[in-house]
């Protein structure tokens, strides 16, 4: 039944209610018994939309406990992996991966106890009385330029030096360009020139005799420090 035809039939159903014409008549009770009725059809109508609805329940999921057979392979599983960082060394600077607190250290380094670099010869050298960094050696430089990138707190001083061949004077100054060229290089791959410092020292410190021909390579050389 129609709420509106509902609504006009209850309105009747009152007027007729109070109307003194149908009062003690039989008329009355019928009326009575007709709109009762009505209600009660308009009742069951109403309540026929309303539709049960059913709520499945999510089946449990149960954890199984792990057998010791699974257990045991665990245990193994978690002992290998120390092994191996007991055993291995990554990046070949003599101190095991466990122990390495800086990981892939450019193998020319020193390190110290933690894997930690300190001072290296870097592998770049110049012709002879010349301060132009080789295209050759540029890949090292990069090389070091990335490992100095990823540790922002190094400070990196440059020291370059040369042989004994000419004049004191003569050899502090190249030695200065040389560590300037260096110094170039590196900010060109990127390391913010704030962390580096050039410092050329000439003949000074040699490591090998300076009277043959491998003594005086060895001699012309580029060291860079690391400071944290």
């Amino acid at each position: 039944m129609q709420k509106s035809l509902y609504n006009h039939l209850l309105s009747i159903f009152y007027t007729i209610m109070k109307n003194k014409y149908y009062k003690d008549s039989k008329l009355k009770f019928y009326l009575f018994l007709f709109f009762t009725l009505a209600l009660l059809a308009h009742a069951e109508e109403t309540f026929s939309y309303i539709i049960p609805v059913s709520v499945e329940k999510a089946p449990i999921q149960t954890i199984s406990k792990p057998t010791k057979s699974q257990e045991t392979q665990t245990q193994q599983s978690e002992v290998a992996v120390v092994n191996t960082l007991a055993t291995k060394d990554s990046d070949a600077d003599g101190i095991t991966d466990d122990k390495d607190q800086c990981q892939k250290t450019p193998k020319y380094f020193r390190v110290d106890s933690a894997g930690c670099p300190e001072q290296a010869v870097l592998p770049v050298h110049f012709d002879a009385g010349a301060s132009t960094l080789l295209d050759v050696h540029i890949k090292n430089v990069k090389e070091f330029a990335d490992f100095v990138k990823k540790h922002k707190e190094y400070q990196i001083i440059i020291y370059n030096y040369t042989d004994n061949q000419g004049e004191t004077s003569a050899n502090k100054i190249l030695s200065q360009k040389r560590a300037n060229a260096i110094k170039e290089a590196l900010m060109r791959n990127g390391v913010s020139p704030t962390k580096l410092t050039a410092i050329g020292r000439g003949d000074e410190n040699p490591r090998a005799d300076n009277t043959n021909l491998e003594g005086r390579k060895e001699n012309n050389r580029t060291e860079v420090e690391i400071i944290l």
